[in-house]
């Protein structure tokens, strides 16, 4: 299976894995249903994706993407414009959770390691070298696959590709607010991101709209928006 396909089955089980937690609502967090919502969007949107392309799959995981697309289609039959986390009760959350278990056996099957499923947009760890000093006539200058400096590495972060759309387009406290929201899994109240390095608003509100009209316009070819709920910063999916 080609890495291209690796990461479509990776991303699906990626997102998977967080929609199943995150409809399970940890005590205390008043973020779960947002979070909720904008990783189902997500998790939808690839499940859409990998769904017209089950010819280019083994049969085992074209069977399982049929599946996944029969469970959104459950899911969206009984959201209906309502919140995302309202109708877990009358959700089969038992067959998601096992067609994740799925997924990482199909993984573990079909991109065993060290094939890595996010292969072309990361890049593999520095060899180590016997000199701790870069020589500046071997140095080699970071390619587009590399990562840059501040990424998180991983391909279990969903917010990678935002993370390097915000490092090669963004200046200044653009960058800093989607990179501080990045580190916080999405979603931040807007008083803790005030304070942020490089954002520093003195009126935090009005700090927070004014980003909101700046950066979505730049955010929306990317998939991604700005909003705000409850006093707080979300980075969530189109």
């Amino acid at each position: 299976m080609s890495n291209d396909l690796q990461a479509v089955v990776k991303c699906l089980f990626v997102f998977g894995s967080q929609l199943a937690n995150n409809l399970c609502p940890r005590p205390g967090d008043p973020f779960v249903p947002a979070r909720a919502e904008a990783v189902w969007k997500r998790f939808r949107r690839d499940v859409i994706a990998a769904g017209v392309r089950l010819n280019e799959f083994p049969l085992p995981i074209a069977d399982w993407i049929r599946r996944l697309g029969q469970l959104a289609r459950q899911f969206d039959e009984l959201a209906q414009g309502k919140r995302i986390d309202s109708v877990v009760g009358r959700f089969d959350f038992a067959l998601l959770e096992s067609l994740i278990d799925e997924g990482e056996q199909l993984l573990k099957e079909y991109a065993p390691r060290p094939a890595d499923p996010f292969a072309p947009f990361f890049s593999a760890p520095p060899t180590p070298t016997t000199s701790t000093t870069p020589t500046p006539s071997t140095s080699t200058p970071p390619t587009g696959t590399q990562q840059s400096e501040g990424e998180k590495p991983g391909a279990d972060d969903p917010f990678a590709d935002l993370r390097r759309f915000a490092r090669a387009q963004l200046k200044g406290q653009e960058r800093a607010v989607i990179e501080a929201l990045c580190d916080a899994g999405g979603e931040l109240p807007i008083a803790d991101l005030a304070v942020k390095d490089g954002v520093g608003w003195d009126d935090e509100f009005q700090g927070f709209k004014d980003a909101q009209r700046r950066l979505n316009p730049k955010l929306k070819p990317e998939g991604w928006r700005l909003e705000r709920r409850n006093n707080a910063g979300f980075l969530v999916t189109l």
